[in-house]
């Protein structure tokens, strides 16, 4: 609980106000049952459901106080920050930090909260700053940067770059020399479905919850088949960039796979245009 990471989880941000409200409970505070958590939410934005929840029962007057843990949990943004103090001070609700308890609502509380508002979105945009400076890096590297582990790799426990995993990796080679050979996406996805082989499963990084494990469709076919991920490269807002991993399949395969799911699709919109003519 004395790490930054800890105190960043809602869960014990929830626990360290409940607690705040407890030992007030001597002057009437009551604590709401409803949660306003909004987890995986950047607090540079005041567009959270779990916010918008909260101001639409301030504006009903349905709470008096509002406890945080620290200011920035609020908002991260300065000018987001002083408009959601105006519609406190309207709503007349009086703003609690759990970490700053003494500041109220005299001219140099709301003073002093701006000035450390001023610095949390210093501090963000800083942050922001250096993440892109790192993630540019690692793009001339050719290395990952972060996001959902393609089927067929997994990530490396000290590196976190990818690294083929044997067994997706055939079967995402299956599915290629499928395509090349003709195989239309559907076939190929009720053949995988038929083999018991279901899509990727991971936890997510946030949240720990697993996902994926799904039965194959026809689109999920095509997004792997048309993923240069398994030639070694990368998507990049640019197009591709190379990457540091090994490839699961040959430029030639990928390219007759293509080929296969170009002609199909030309054949179907020629299809269709015949179809609406006169």
């Amino acid at each position: 609980m004395a790490s930054n990471e800890a105190l960043s989880s809602c869960q014990v941000q929830f626990e360290t106000c409940a607690a705040f409200v407890r030992s007030q409970s001597f002057k009437g505070w009551v604590r709401l049952e409803e949660r306003f958590d909004d987890e995986g939410y950047s607090g540079a934005t005041s567009d959270r459901p779990a916010l918008q929840r909260l101001l639409k029962l301030i504006r009903s007057r349905g709470v008096d106080r509002v406890v945080v843990h620290r200011f920035d949990r609020l908002s991260r943004n300065l000018m987001g920050f002083t408009r959601l103090l105006e519609e406190f001070r309207e709503s007349g609700v009086t703003l609690v930090i759990t970490t700053a308890p003494e500041l109220g609502n005299a001219a140099q509380d709301t003073l002093m909260l701006s000035i450390l508002a001023s610095f949390s979105e210093f501090e963000r945009d800083t942050i922001a700053a250096r993440i892109a400076e790192s993630r540019a890096r690692l793009k001339v590297q050719g290395r990952r940067i972060a996001g959902v582990l393609p089927l067929g790799y997994k990530a490396d426990p000290q590196t976190k770059q990818l690294i083929p995993n044997p067994c997706e990796a055939a079967i995402v080679k299956w599915m290629f020399d499928q395509a090349a050979a003709g195989e239309m996406p559907t076939a190929i996805a009720a053949a995988a479905n038929a083999n018991g082989w279901r899509t990727k499963t991971q936890a997510t990084r946030r949240t720990g919850r697993w996902r994926g494990g799904n039965p194959w469709t026809s689109r999920q076919v095509i997004a792997t088949l048309r993923n240069p991920v398994y030639l070694g490269l990368f998507r990049d807002k640019h197009g591709v960039r190379f990457g540091l991993h090994e490839a699961i399949v040959t430029y030639d395969l990928f390219a007759a796979a293509a080929a296969q799911l170009d002609a199909r699709r030309t054949r179907l919109k020629a299809n269709s245009i015949r179809s609406s003519g006169p």
